[in-house]
């Protein structure tokens, strides 16, 4: 064997343990991620997390805020006014389906089917008229906590407890 195809064998080498490490960080961080979202979950019920959610500035605060202003400007609204259009994207749906060989999006086909079903009970509102609100627990602790530390600057403000 000359020296060149040593060579060759050896840079193909190299590219095949470079590839499979690439493969294991990128699983490796997607448990990660996934091991994230669940410490979130878990956190949230302990104090110290509860008070770094609440803080403004922080970094876990912001984030959460984030993501629930998302759900509430964006996805709420499309599915409010009518423009989660199923109709229009089941034959693209069905046709992705059918090449790929399994049911993709499912959570989007189950939230059309809970949007038609409310269409077809209250079909002239986006929220029924008479609907009671999601009941909602009391707040933490530290949210009073927070609420007090922020007022207590302000002249003539009184904290609610």
């Amino acid at each position: 064997m000359t020296p060149e195809w040593l060579t060759a064998i050896a840079s193909v080498a190299t590219f095949v343990v470079i590839g499979a490490t690439a493969i294991v960080t990128l699983i490796q961080l997607r448990h990660i991620r996934n091991s994230n979202q669940i410490s979130v979950f878990t956190e949230i019920r302990h104090r110290a997390f509860r008070v770094r959610l609440l803080d403004p500035n922080s970094n876990e605060g912001r984030l959460v805020v984030e993501v629930g202003n998302f759900l509430d400007s964006a996805i709420a609204p499309l599915v409010k006014h009518g423009m989660m259009c199923w109709d229009t994207l089941a034959p693209f749906i069905a046709s992705l389906r059918a090449m790929l060989g399994y049911r993709m999006w499912e959570d989007f086909e189950y939230l059309a089917l809970l949007c038609k079903d409310f269409r077809v009970r209250f079909p002239q509102d986006t929220y029924p008229r008479r609907a009671r609100a999601l009941p909602l627990p009391k707040s933490w602790p530290e949210a009073a906590q927070s609420v007090a530390l922020a007022t207590a600057g302000e002249p003539g403000a009184s904290p609610k407890t």
